[in-house]
């Protein structure tokens, strides 16, 4: 026979569970248990265990040679409590009494609130209460926090209508309830109305508070646009005068300036002739008020000198070139801009506008070019170079006497090619002088070291690349 079942405890969601029976009969007994959850030990005996156990109803089959009993326990699974999530609420002062449970959600019921289940918002603050909720399984617990805040008063006064040409306003001051707040419209950088935008009304708001507790306020700002303001075009000019030209209007208007500078008949005219001091960019600012509202406009005037004695130009010194058609400039100015150009032969120049650059493609002979130094459109000097671009010369004779003329056979250009030879042969072919990298050194010495006599010689000349000139000299001392 089977007695009742009887359970360890309590089941819990995902939990284990032990089941014994009370049995009685001959024996051997034979035991088999059955279930919806997992046995883990004991299927064949009075006591199991299962494991992850689930509800439903637990079964036990008790035989020996004589029948077969059976016995059965219902078993209830019992969840973890759960307290829900911490959260938090915010409400305004005056709100009327808040009842926690309402706004806590994923909860089990029937736990218990501390301080107090509900709350009545009458003064600002952060207050926190704790829900506990508990069974046979465990406990849980979550946080609410109820934020409380005054509601906002976003009251403030536009301004009287404004002019275009008064400059930024700041909102702040025009704040007449709670600080603190934002402010958006057009016109509107930070707390500040730009009346530039133009003419027109403008609605501007201004919020200031928290969530549903704050509150808003929109006022118009009315920009009226003045009278216009044109103070003419930008000039630059030589001298230390210049005639100002503002359009006229019928309101009031003046001239102002840096120190020092004068306007003749006054600063009261739109064309006033200006004087200034010395040279330099100058800014004039020419303003118009018809009593409301007024308008500004500038006008940059550049007064350049015409005086050149402080004004230096050296183009460098002349130049002679053996062949090549480069060389390097050594020019100097001491004006503000300068540049290079070609008056006879030609020239490229790597940077036309600097004193000392490059210049490429010279021509054969008399290249001739002009440094011009300049302090804008009033005062320049110029300075001209000459550079000689010699091609490769051989001449036809030489007299080394000792006079300190022509003693020796000079080549043109040929210390563009170190690696030349030059041969000299006489007249029945025999050499007579040879030089691999020849340096125009030879004085009309043999191979032996004497004198050659005067005679008409051969020359053979090997240059770089395959390059061959040959030809005859006169050696006469």
């Amino acid at each position: 026979m089977i007695g009742p079942l009887t359970t360890d405890g309590p089941a819990c969601l995902n939990g284990s569970l032990q089941i014994t029976a009370i049995t009685s009969g001959t024996g051997p007994l034979s035991y088999s248990w059955n279930g919806p959850g997992v046995v883990q030990s004991g299927a064949d005996s009075a006591t199991v265990t299962y494991s992850s156990v689930t509800t439903g109803l637990y079964t036990l089959e008790v035989s020996n040679a004589c029948g077969l009993d059976t016995g059965s326990i219902h078993v209830d699974v019992l969840s973890a409590p759960e307290a829900g999530e911490d959260s938090v609420h915010v409400t305004c002062t005056g709100n009327g009494t808040i009842l926690l449970g309402d706004l806590l959600s994923g909860h089990q019921s029937g736990g218990t609130w501390s301080p107090a289940d509900s709350h009545d918002p009458q003064v600002p603050g952060t207050f926190v209460y704790t829900y506990t909720v508990s069974n046979a399984c465990g406990s849980d617990e979550s946080v609410m926090t109820i934020q409380v805040y005054d509601v906002s008063n976003a009251s403030w006064t536009a301004p009287a209508e404004v002019c275009m040409g008064t400059g930024p306003i700041a909102l702040d001051p025009l704040v007449t309830g709670d600080p603190g707040g934002t402010w958006d419209g057009e016109g509107v950088a930070g707390a500040s109305f730009d009346p530039s935008v133009g003419p027109g009304q403008y609605a501007i708001t201004y919020s200031v508070g928290v969530s549903d507790c704050g509150s808003s306020s929109t006022q118009v700002i009315t920009v009226l646009s003045g009278p216009d303001a044109l103070a003419g075009e930008d000039a630059m000019v030589c001298g230390n005068t210049h005639q100002l030209s503002a359009s006229p209007v019928q309101a009031i208007g003046n001239w102002s300036g840096p120190n020092g500078v004068q306007f003749i008949p006054g600063a009261a005219d739109p064309s006033a002739l200006v004087v200034v001091p010395g040279p330099g960019n100058y800014v004039f600012l020419w303003t118009v008020g018809d009593g409301q509202c007024w308008n500004t406009d500038t006008v940059q005037v550049t007064f350049l000198s015409d005086d050149i004695s402080d004004l230096s130009v050296d183009a460098g010194p002349d130049q002679v070139l053996d062949i090549q058609s480069t060389t390097q400039l050594e020019g100097s100015s001491s004006g503000s801009s300068s540049l290079w150009t070609v008056i006879q032969g030609s020239a490229v120049f790597a940077d036309a506008t600097d004193p000392l650059t490059q210049v490429t493609g010279l021509g054969t002979g008399t290249n001739i070019l002009v440094l011009t130094g300049s302090n804008g459109p009033c005062a320049e000097r110029h300075d001209t170079l000459r550079v000689i671009v010699r091609d490769l010369f051989i001449p036809e004779g030489f007299s080394p006497n000792g006079d300190g003329v022509n003693d020796l056979f000079e080549i043109t250009g040929i210390s563009i090619y170190p690696d030349n030879t030059f041969q000299v042969f006489d007249r029945w072919g025999r050499p007579v002088f040879e030089e691999q990298g020849y340096a125009n050194g030879w004085d009309g010495r043999g191979r032996s070291g004497g004198d050659l006599p005067d005679d008409t010689y051969f020359y053979v000349l090997n240059l770089e690349g395959d390059r061959t000139y040959n030809g005859y000299l006169v050696l006469k001392r």
